[in-house]
């Protein structure tokens, strides 16, 4: 007996089992128009995703943008410790608004959770401001140091994080003024300690060695 036709004169709904084939065999032809059957439902459901897709975005517009000027923001946000000046510059502009970003970040470093670090802000003030760069200020800006008490707006906020009961700003300077001379002074403790270290191991070398050739020896 011949075999049937090709399947594509069969209803794709009701595909035709060939003649001579055991009952409820599913033949090759069958196999290809159910596997064309089921593209299709994914090709219409593909459709219908990217559809809503495109709905989706044209509707958050707004929030696309905003979310990447905050991540523009976020790039461009001064990491503390600050270490120069113009780090300290934008810093200051930013904080003429008092509830700036800045301002939460510098209270998180000097009162982490509400609570005073141990030690305070003249054991402490390197983490809003590297301590080699620190120690180029002074609180009014004598003897060839740059005036502190110049940003305005930063000192302010370093005000409001530390107030408390019965805590003005003269205390606020007075301490501050207490913190460049701890800085100063650590700095030349360290300065005096690198020297005797440097000292000791000159002495080591023996006379007749030039530990400067030692140092630089293509001068």
């Amino acid at each position: 007996m011949k075999r049937s036709g090709s399947s594509s004169t069969s209803n794709p709904k009701f595909p035709r089992e060939r003649e001579g084939s055991p009952p409820g065999r599913i033949t090759v032809d069958d196999q290809i128009i159910r596997l064309n059957e089921q593209m299709d439902l994914v090709l219409e459901n593909q459709s219908k995703i990217i559809d809503t897709l495109r709905r989706l975005t044209n509707s958050s517009g707004g929030q696309t943008e905003e979310s990447q000027e905050s991540l523009l923001q976020d790039e461009e946000l001064q990491k503390f410790p600050l270490t120069e000046i113009e780090q300290l510059d934008i810093v200051e502009e930013a904080l003429n608004d008092p509830e700036n970003r800045y301002f939460q970040q510098m209270k998180d470093i000097i009162q982490p959770e509400d609570k005073p670090r141990p030690g305070g802000l003249r054991r402490h003030f390197h983490l809003l401001m590297k301590a080699d760069f620190f120690v180029q200020f002074n609180y009014d800006g004598i003897h060839n140091k740059y005036p502190f008490k110049k940003y305005k707006n930063f000192n302010n906020a370093i005000y409001r994080i530390r107030k408390h009961d019965g805590y003005t700003e003269d205390d606020y300077v007075t301490e501050m003024r207490a913190v460049f001379r701890a800085y100063k002074n650590r700095k030349s403790k360290n300065t005096s300690n690198a020297r005797k270290k440097l000292k000791e191991a000159q002495a080591h070398f023996e006379p007749e060695i030039d530990f400067e050739k030692i140092l630089w020896p293509d001068e």
